[in-house]
C-alpha cells in the first residue's frame, strides 16, 4: 500500500491557531537541525520553514492584501513574530516543525503573482540572535544546568516552547569565565555542547532537546533503507573526498586556576555622574599582569568598600573635594563582566576616579591534550577540537578514541540520503516520525554501502505539487559497536566487538 499524508500549516493570529493551507500555493519547504555532519557540528543551525500565501482576491479572506503586513485589510494578527507549525497527517496529526515568523515580503503590482513569500525560523535561530551579558557565575555546574543558565539569562519573549534534557554526564568547576562582556547565546549552548559532546537541537514541536553523548552510543536503529527505497537519482551522497576522514584527533580540555584575593577589573579614566543621577558602569575582568586577557570571576567580595573600591572627586583628575562619601553603589557581579549602579546622592557632580571589583580569579591557563592515532595509507589527516569547559583528562582520551573510531575510513561515511514516502504507508510513517538524534541503516548495492548505521543530524522535508512530499536526511556514522558504557545490558558487556573501552 502506498504512502498518504495531509500537510497543513497553522499561524497563531491573536492567540488562536488558525489553518492557512487553502492559501498556502506550491514551494513548502522546511528544514530542521545541524547545518553540516563533521565531528565538530554538535548544535543545530537556524531551522526554516518556507512558504507563500495567496494575496489577492482569490485567497480564503476574499481580501487583496490580506498577508501584507502594512495593507489596510491585512489579516487581523497576521505580523512578524507570530507562531507558525507544520502538522501533517496520515490517519494521525503528526507535528513537523513549529517556529515563528521572521520574514514577509509581498509580491508588488497588480499583474504580478500577487503572493506573500513567508520565511519563519525555528528556536535556533532565536538563539543565534540573542546576546548574554547577566550570566552569573557558574560553580560546579554539570552541562544540563549550563544550558538552563543560559536560557535562565535570556528575557521571556526568548524561551522555546519547551525544553527536554538527557541526564548529565559532566560536571564543570567553572564555566562561562572567558565570555567578557557580553556573549552570542548559541555560542555560549554550542561551548557547553561541544565540552560534553553531545547534540543540542530542536525537535518537532518546537521542544528544544538535548542529547547526552550516551544517546547517540545506545540508540538502536529504527528503520532499514535499501537501493528500492532511496530517491533516484540522488537518493544517496557519499563523500567524494577525504574531508571529513580522520587518524589522528586531538582534544583539549582546560583545567583552570583559581588565585583568590585578585583585583578582577578597574575603572579606566574618570567617569562623570551628576547630581541624584544613576550611571550604570560595566567592567570586563582581566589579568592584572596583561590587561588585554579576559579571565573569569568567582567569590567577590561584596559590597564594595568605600575609598579602598572606589572614590568620588570633584575633579576629574581626581583632586579637588573628596566626594566619596555621595557615592551609592551597587554591585552585580558576573560570571565575566560586573555592573555598577553608581548613584551620587549629593547636591554637586561627582567623577568617579577610581573603581575596582575583587574576588577569586579564573585563569584559563593549564590546556592539556588528549591524542589518538592510527597510521594510514593516506597519510596524516589531523582533527582538533576545543572542549572549553572539560576538565577530565580521562574523558577527553575516551573521546578522542571515540572519534577517531568513527571518522577512521570513508567505509561507513554517507553525507545525506533522500527517499520518496509515497511508495509505502511504512516510509511516509518514517518520514513523519523520525527525529534528529535517530538511526538508521542504509545499505546501497552501488556505492559499497552495507548495513551501515547513520545518526539522522538533519532534516529536510518539501512539499511538490499535488502534496507530494520528499524526505532527506543529513547523517554522519553513527559508530555501532564502538562503546564500553558501564550499567548497560549491551554496550557494558567486554567483548571483542568494543573498540573504545571507556566512554565515560
Amino acid at each position: 500500500m502506498s504512502g498518504v499524508c495531509t500537510v497543513r500549516v497553522e499561524l497563531e493570529l491573536v492567540g488562536v491557531w488558525v489553518e492557512v493551507s487553502a492559501d498556502v500555493v506550491a514551494g513548502l519547504r522546511w528544514t530542521r537541525g545541524l547545518a553540516g555532519t563533521s565531528p565538530r557540528d554538535r548544535v543545530a543551525g537556524t531551522g526554516l520553514c518556507e512558504f507563500a500565501l495567496r494575496n489577492d482576491a482569490r485567497n480564503a479572506g476574499g481580501t487583496a492584501g490580506w498577508y501584507s503586513p502594512n495593507h489596510a485589510s491585512v489579516r487581523t494578527g497576521f505580523t512578524f513574530g507570530i507562531a507558525v507549525r507544520v502538522i501533517a497527517n496520515d490517519g494521525s496529526d503528526r507535528p513537523q516543525w513549529y517556529g515563528r515568523l521572521r520574514s514577509i515580503l509581498p509580491d508588488a503590482g497588480q499583474f504580478g503573482t500577487r503572493q506573500t513569500h513567508c520565511t519563519a525560523q525555528d528556536y535556533m535561530g532565536d538563539l543565534a540572535e540573542a546576546q548574554v551579558r547577566t550570566m552569573p557565575a557558574q560553580v560546579t555546574k554539570t552541562e544540563v544546568e549550563l544550558l538552563q543558565a543560559i536560557l535562565a539569562a535570556l528575557p521571556a519573549e526568548l524561551q522555546p516552547a519547551a525544553t527536554s534534557y538527557d541526564t548529565a554526564l559532566d560536571s564543570y568547576p567553572y564555566a562561562f569565565y572567558d565570555t567578557g562582556g557580553g556573549a552570542n547565546a548559541m555560542d555560549l549552548a554550542n561551548r557547553v555542547v561541544t565540552s560534553t559532546q553531545g547534540y543540542l537541537y530542536v525537535r518537532n514541536d518546537g521542544t528544544l532537546r538535548y542529547d547526552n553523548r550516551h544517546t547517540v552510543a545506545l540508540r538502536s536503529s529504527s528503520v532499514t533503507f535499501t537501493d528500492a527505497s532511496l530517491l533516484a537519482p540522488d537518493g544517496l551522497s557519499v563523500p567524494s573526498s577525504l574531508e571529513n576522514v580522520y587518524n589522528r584527533v586531538r582534544l583539549t580540555i582546560h583545567q583552570t586556576t583559581q588565585v583568590p584575593a585578585t583585583v578582577l577589573c578597574t575603572l579606566s579614566g574618570a567617569q562623570a555622574v551628576g547630581p541624584g543621577e544613576t550611571q550604570d558602569i560595566w567592567l570586563d575582568y582581566t589579568d592584572p599582569d596583561t590587561p588585554h586577557s579576559l579571565i573569569g570571576g568567582t567569590g567577590f567580595t561584596t559590597p564594595i568598600v568605600a575609598t579602598t573600591d572606589y572614590l568620588g572627586n570633584a575633579q576629574a583628575d581626581g583632586l579637588g573635594a573628596n566626594l566619596t562619601a555621595n557615592l551609592s553603589i551597587v554591585t552585580s557581579p558576573f560570571a565575566a563582566t560586573v555592573k555598577f549602579a553608581v548613584t551620587n546622592t549629593g547636591a554637586a557632580l561627582v567623577y568617579v576616579t577610581f573603581l575596582q571589583l575583587r574576588g577569586t580569579a579564573i585563569y584559563d591557563n593549564a590546556p592539556l591534550t588528549a591524542e589518538s592515532y592510527t597510521a594510514q595509507p593516506y597519510g596524516d589527516r589531523p582533527l582538533d577540537i576545543d572542549l572549553p569547559y572539560q576538565v577530565d583528562a580521562n574523558v577527553a582520551q575516551d573521546l578522542a578514541d571515540y572519534l577517531k573510531a568513527r571518522y577512521l575510513t570513508l567505509a561507513n561515511q554517507v553525507d545525506a540520503h533522500a527517499f520518496d514516502p509515497q511508495r509505502t504507508a511504512a516510509l511516509m510513517t518514517h518520514a513523519l516520525t523520525r527525529e534528529i538524534g535517530d538511526v538508521v541503516t542504509v545499505s546501497e548495492t552501488q556505492t559499497g554501502i552495507a548495513a551501515v548505521e547513520l545518526l539522522i543530524l538533519g532534516i529536510e522535508m518539501t512539499v511538490g505539487q499535488k502534496t507530494h512530499l520528499t524526505c532527506r536526511y543529513r547523517v554522519t556514522p553513527r559508530g555501532s559497536g564502538f562503546v564500553f558504557v558501564l550499567d548497560d545490558a549491551v554496550r557494558g558487556v567486554l567483548d571483542s566487538t568494543v573498540a573504545v573501552l571507556g566512554y565515560a
